[in-house]
Parts: C-alpha cells; sequence; structure tokens
C-alpha cells in the first residue's frame, strides 16, 4: 500500500480592509516569518520581518456597526503597523471583517512569539491613555456635580443644557471603551480575539 502524507496547510493568511474613506483599501498578508502589506490600487506596500517585532497591542474601539478590533505591530525600530477588523465602505459604511482579521492575527502573534523571543503581548490602551480618560472623565463628572450643587437649575439654560446633553450621549462609548480597553497582556498561544 503506498500512502503519501497529506499537503501541509498554507502558511500564508490573508486579510484586506480600508481604514476610512479617504485611505485605500489595503491587503495584508503573513508568511512564515514576515508580514507584507500593500494598497490595492496603488504601488505602495512594505514588509516587515517578524523576527524584529518588539511588541503587538490588541485594543477595541467601540462603532456604529458593532466593535472594531485593532492591531498595533511595532518593529524595534520603532516602525508601526496598524490593521483594523472594519472594512470603511463608500459612503462611511463600516463592513465587519473578522472573519479574515481574526486569523490573520492569529498568525502573526504566534510567529512574531515564535522569532521575536522579547516581544511584548499587550492588550487594551496604554497605561497612560486609558488612565487619562478614566482621569478626565472622573474630573467632568464631579465638575459637573458640584456645578449642579452650587448652581441648580440657573444651569440649566439652553444652550448649557444642549451642550450638556451631547456630552451625555457619548458617555456609554466612552465607558465602553474604558471597560474594553484596560492595559494589560495576554498569552501569545491565545490571543483575545472575542
Amino acid at each position: 500500500m503506498n500512502e503519501t502524507a497529506p499537503e501541509p496547510a498554507s502558511l500564508t493568511v490573508t486579510h484586506r480592509s480600508r481604514a476610512n474613506i479617504f485611505a485605500r483599501e489595503a491587503e495584508w498578508r503573513v508568511d512564515d516569518d514576515r508580514l507584507f502589506w500593500r494598497a490595492l490600487d496603488s504601488e505602495d506596500h512594505g514588509m516587515m520581518s517578524l523576527d524584529n517585532v518588539a511588541s503587538v497591542r490588541l485594543t477595541v474601539e467601540p462603532g456604529r456597526t458593532g466593535p472594531r478590533r485593532l492591531l498595533r505591530v511595532r518593529s524595534r525600530s520603532g516602525a508601526l503597523l496598524l490593521l483594523s477588523s472594519a472594512h470603511v465602505g463608500a459612503w462611511g459604511r463600516q463592513e465587519n471583517r473578522s472573519d479574515t482579521f481574526a486569523p490573520l492575527t492569529r498568525a502573526i502573534v504566534t510567529r512574531a512569539a515564535a522569532l521575536s523571543p522579547g516581544a511584548r503581548f499587550e492588550v487594551g490602551a496604554t497605561p497612560l491613555a486609558w488612565y487619562g480618560v478614566a482621569a478626565g472623565l472622573a474630573s467632568f463628572l464631579a465638575a459637573l456635580g458640584l456645578m449642579l450643587a452650587r448652581y441648580g437649575s440657573e444651569m440649566l439654560t439652553g444652550r448649557l443644557l444642549l451642550g450638556g446633553a451631547l456630552v451625555l450621549l457619548g458617555l456609554p462609548n466612552l465607558l465602553r471603551w474604558l471597560a474594553s480597553n484596560k492595559p494589560g497582556t495576554f498569552d501569545p498561544s491565545n490571543p483575545p480575539l472575542g
């Protein structure tokens, strides 16, 4: 009996996304030891060797169509690549492309962990950003409470009321951002992809 070993699975993983309505759609591809990117309608392209990765950071941003996951890959020389699970189409419509973002992220993280032993694997915002936003929010709410206690109904003028309402409308997104982006680290063998 002549048995042959099965073909190994392809080691190339691909993802496409467009960061905003002004950006070009980019294709991201990872193979055994490199991360490639190229703009689909231009000559722009680049590559990062995965043995040169200093840090990988996963964050989440609230969006109109659900959470958008971001992957920041920083090289030892300071170059930064930003990948998104959301694709922004015509008229700013967001499309969730997590089905290709998650496998690409997993491939980048596991290969960077194997090839770049000193790399850091972080989740959430940087501590400075997270604590800065939390302190700013706490200061705003404290000031609002003090103003209401001091001036009461005198504060409820049209302009101030409208401004306060607009700020409070954004509060749920800000609280979601704080909850989902607390700084920390993660195990590269199990990246937190939702």
